[in-house]
């Protein structure tokens, strides 16, 4: 259940004022939106955006061709920052006021805590920009957050492991149990929005539990927390590298890929357990059952896709199903003569295809046998032959890489024809043509 606009403008006020009390000269404006709804959300607060410090440099940022597509997405965002140079002692001195904007899509959060938290991880971004040009001689209106991938990922862990922090400093004992959970239940069930590989907080679970607990005093009763949060953020999160956020992505892209196939976290975390050659894989999901307190299901082997096992495991798991399917088939024809069985099967595939998994999957080959036997009854000595060519056509790598991108866009909750794709990319032709069918 998501919460309401009321409750989420109440705890944005209040992270906004907690965040100027530290840095005077930063506001954080937070536009709140619901799904599709952020452009509708921009326009109301405008006017109100347009009155602040530095807010006609923010309104034509977002109206500009840089930013042309942030008022139509839908995930939470730290945005931008304006700055205002502003006179003081009759113009000897300059300095600046800095208008920090987010987006947050409140939807897609199922109470108060979790908004809470998401939005002092946002804040971080925000102070950290701030932090990095506030001294700056730079004459530029607009500051924006500028960083590789590999950066990105090493700031949102900062971000929420300050969050973490300065709850706790304001008296939140559940702050790191809350935020753990979070972000392990959004890597293990489909959420719309959020992308797990990039938030690894579980990572640093064992540091930040050995701190509090033989530090906790330390932690509490801050007078500066959010500024004390920030420091001690970045010293705990320097001491995990490049690496260890590579062990957490290769958990979590398998782990989401699952949850949106239609797995429970149980069997997704005997997936990786079980199934899984990589050892950081098959420890963090221990630590993610202890944590959440999953049992794993047992498993050997599964009859459908499975994003932890090898490339190789997963093909011929999917040629042996290809295989089993047409011998079977071509016997049921030939007991009664009736090759539309499969088209039939082809367009089950289709759906499932669409819906839920590659594995399997050969529908173009199925329709190529019938269209033979359709032609040429008696011509039934090449059927396997020509089905097998037609499997080889669409490569496993080639599937696989067709439902990564039907699982990014089902996570990232875009109303997009996946048919569409499929004939727009011409490494996806066969698939379009078998999907054609209907």
């Amino acid at each position: 259940m998501t919460i309401d606009y009321k409750t989420a403008k109440h705890i944005c006020s209040v992270i906004r004022r907690q965040v100027q009390s530290s840095f005077p000269e930063l506001y954080m404006e937070f536009v709140l939106h619901e799904n599709e709804k952020r452009g509708e959300a921009f326009l109301k607060e405008k006017h109100l955006i347009n009155e602040l410090p530095a807010g006609n440099h923010m309104i034509e940022y977002i109206k500009s061709n840089e930013s042309r597509n942030i008022s139509e997405k839908n995930t939470s965002c730290f945005v931008a920052m304006a700055r205002h140079k502003k006179p003081i002692f009759l113009g000897f001195f300059k300095s600046y006021d800095y208008l920090a904007l987010s987006f947050i899509n409140y939807s897609h959060f199922d109470n108060e805590i979790e908004l809470k938290n998401h939005v002092f991880h946002i804040a971080w971004h925000a102070i950290n920009l701030y932090k990095n040009h506030v001294n700056s001689d730079s004459k530029v209106n607009i500051l924006t957050p500028e960083a590789s991938k590999n950066q990105l990922y090493h700031n949102n862990l900062t971000a929420d492991i300050f969050s973490t922090l300065v709850q706790l400093m304001q008296g939140r004992k559940d702050a790191l149990d809350t935020m753990a959970k979070q972000r392990i239940y959004g890597t293990i069930s489909p959420k719309i929005g959020f992308k797990a590989e990039e938030y690894s907080f579980p990572i640093c679970l064992d540091t930040l539990e050995f701190m509090f607990d033989n530090n906790i005093d330390q932690y509490k009763n801050h007078k500066k927390p959010v500024i004390d949060a920030f420091n001690i953020a970045k010293n705990v999160s320097d001491a995990f590298d490049e690496t260890a956020i590579k062990q957490w992505n290769s958990f979590s892209v398998p782990a989401q890929e699952m949850a949106w196939l239609g797995y429970s976290p149980n069997i997704i975390l005997g997936a990786a357990l079980y199934t899984s050659e990589n050892t950081y894989i098959q420890s963090i999901a221990d630590m993610i059952a202890d944590k959440m307190g999953v049992k794993p299901e047992t498993i050997t082997s599964l009859q459908d896709y499975n994003p932890f096992a090898n490339n190789k495991t997963n093909e011929h798991a999917h040629k042996k199903q290809c295989d089993d399917l047409i011998k079977s088939l071509l016997s049921k024809v030939k007991e009664t003569g009736d090759y539309k069985i499969l088209i039939e099967i082809a367009r089950k595939q289709n759906q499932s295809l669409l819906e839920k998994s590659p594995m399997g999957w050969c529908a173009n080959a199925l329709i190529a046998v019938a269209n033979i036997i359709e032609k040429d009854p008696d011509n039934k000595d090449i059927l396997k032959d020509i089905f097998d060519k037609e499997v080889s056509a669409v490569a496993w790598d080639t599937l696989a890489h067709f439902f990564e991108i039907k699982f990014q866009h089902m996570r990232s909750g875009k109303n997009t024809d996946i048919i569409q794709i499929a004939q727009s990319n011409d490494e996806f032709i066969s698939i379009y043509q078998a999907l054609s069918l209907g």
